[in-house]
């Protein structure tokens, strides 16, 4: 139950690491080289600006899962009014932010790999950013998305996609 519950964040974790990787490589590149043109301009802009971001969400990712195995742990099954110690995104606001976080890092990270790309050749590049946004597009209508796993965790009888449900409720009021 507990690796069908994580699946989305380690998905994410994956996602960030394999971003940030790539990054580092291509910068480590411009660094070393210097600038050429204006395609290697916008691609060290990008990465310099997305890196900090993607950090920041798979150390957050990393946080929430750990939390959540420490709610897991702490969860007293006769309390009936038990509230988590720790929830690692606590309005909606932060949750928001968060979410805006991470997107404009992998924007970011994907502008930087495109141009860095563009910089070789405009036609590989433009094949790259072409087929990254339809493959991105197939992506998410064959994910799984969080209420997904909810639904599956709560038919399979789980307890923990009822909580997860009704902690979803409290994380945004």
């Amino acid at each position: 139950m507990e690796q069908l519950m994580s699946f989305h964040d380690n998905e994410r974790r994956l996602r960030d690491a394999g971003l940030i990787a790539i990054s580092i490589v291509i910068l480590q590149v411009w660094i070393s080289s210097g600038v050429h043109d204006v395609a290697s301009l916008i691609s060290l802009i990008a990465f310099s600006v997305s890196l900090p971001m993607l950090v920041f969400d798979l150390l957050n990712t990393h946080n929430s899962l750990f939390f959540t195995k420490i709610d897991r742990y702490l969860d007293d099954a006769n309390s009936s009014n038990y509230e988590p110690p720790f929830k690692p995104i606590k309005t909606k606001r932060l949750y928001v932010i968060s979410n805006v976080n991470m997107v404009t890092g992998m924007i970011g990270a994907v502008i930087g790999i495109s141009t860095a790309i563009w910089h070789a050749s405009w036609i590989a590049g433009l094949s790259f950013l072409i087929i990254g946004i339809i493959s991105s597009f197939i992506n998410d209508a064959t994910s799984p998305n969080e209420e997904d796993l909810l639904k599956v965790a709560s038919a399979l009888g789980y307890k923990e996609g009822y909580d997860l449900a009704k902690e979803e409720d409290i994380i945004y009021d």
